[in-house]
């Protein structure tokens, strides 16, 4: 618990001298955002216009863009449905159960990050176990290095495929998988005793003014991998949060150590050199929990991705958050990222220098 808290504080440092927002808000979006002319929130309004003609052009299948600045709505572009249809977020789900269990931490349900996984399922304490099993805890599964992942749909039996055999000694490689999040769900379940969703209608959604909520379960559990669906504007609260250290309108929903300590790198994403070659500039391998990281990038970045488009970017240096949804699920596995990111970084960055 101290070695969490520690790292947390120097990320903490390290977050408050990159936010130029920090927690002093004029309005809070809880019942509606405000919307603002580019200029007016310090944006060049010339280079965000221009993303009229990239997206049409390259990237067909982008469904809705939002960009928020200084907390308020400065481009606002839907090309499918409109500010409160439910959007498909995919893994986004992965880095908003990752939050829970921060707010689960904090509250005491969850004693400590480096806590064994198997104090959360006690029937398997007498049965045969892959000796590495013992060794896995909570951290281990938020930064995929825990070994039990599965292929297909195994992680949907997540509870009967615990006991082994391990790809991998715990925490010692990244493997992107949908078993160690869904393992998850079922511990956040186990020690509050409400679903992922139920949990953070109460806990994060709500205090947001989140209502409208699709996040299906399997077996009395929310799917922990993908399923979230929450509309573009209410994706953007959570990256608001995010950018404002975890507080809003004057309580700390989820605690700014945490926020810190989810958003630097942990482990990296094994690449083949022909996918750093492909991806150029805009290749990403270095993983918080559940959250993707851009610390070389000027300034540092991260961001929650699903498959197919779908994107929560955060750059507290500009106190900016960018969301960015689509139906693009035909790219190349791990491709489709690069036009997207190519967006935010050549347009709606430089707009906000």
């Amino acid at each position: 618990m101290v070695r969490f808290w520690v790292a947390g504080l120097l990320g903490l440092a390290l977050l408050s001298c990159l936010s130029v927002g920090g927690p002093r808000r004029a309005y809070w979006p809880t019942r509606g955002w405000r919307e603002s002319e580019p200029s007016r929130q310090g944006l060049d309004p010339d280079l965000l216009r221009r993303t009229s003609d990239f997206i049409p052009a390259n990237l067909p299948r982008t469904s809705s863009l939002l960009v928020v600045r200084h907390g308020y709505i400065v481009q606002e572009s839907y090309f499918t449905g409109g500010p409160e249809t439910p959007r498909s977020l995919w893994s986004v789900t992965k880095s908003v159960l990752s939050t829970l269990v921060g707010i689960a931490l904090a509250e005491g349900r969850i004693r400590s990050l480096d806590q064994p996984m198997l104090d959360f399922f006690p029937e398997y304490s007498g049965g045969p176990l892959d000796p590495g099993v013992r060794g896995i805890t909570l951290r281990h599964l938020l930064t995929m290095s825990d070994g039990i992942s599965r292929e297909g749909l195994d992680f949907l039996l997540a509870e009967d495929k615990l006991a082994g055999p391990l790809r991998h000694e715990p925490g010692t490689r990244f493997y992107y998988n949908s078993m160690s999040p869904q393992v998850l769900s079922i511990i956040l379940t186990r020690s509050t005793g409400l679903s992922a969703r139920d949990y953070a209608l109460q806990r994060l959604f709500g205090p947001l003014g989140i209502s409208e909520v699709r996040w299906p379960e399997v077996q009395g559990h929310s799917l922990g991998a993908f399923g979230l669906e929450l509309s573009t504007r209410d994706l953007a609260k959570i990256g608001y949060l995010f950018l404002n250290q975890g507080r809003w309108a004057g309580r700390q929903i989820v605690p700014a150590e945490w926020i810190a300590e989810a958003t630097r790198p942990h482990i990296r994403a094994p690449r083949s050199q022909e996918f750093i070659a492909l991806t150029g500039p805009y290749f990403v391998d270095q993983y918080g929990f559940y959250w993707w990281i851009r610390p070389g990038q000027d300034p540092p970045a991260y961001l929650a991705q699903g498959y197919g488009g779908q994107f929560l970017y955060v750059i507290p240096g500009l106190d900016l958050v960018v969301v960015i949804t689509a139906e693009d699920q035909d790219s190349k596995e791990n491709l489709h990222a690069l036009g997207y990111l190519a967006l935010i970084d050549r347009f709606i960055v430089p707009a906000a220098r």
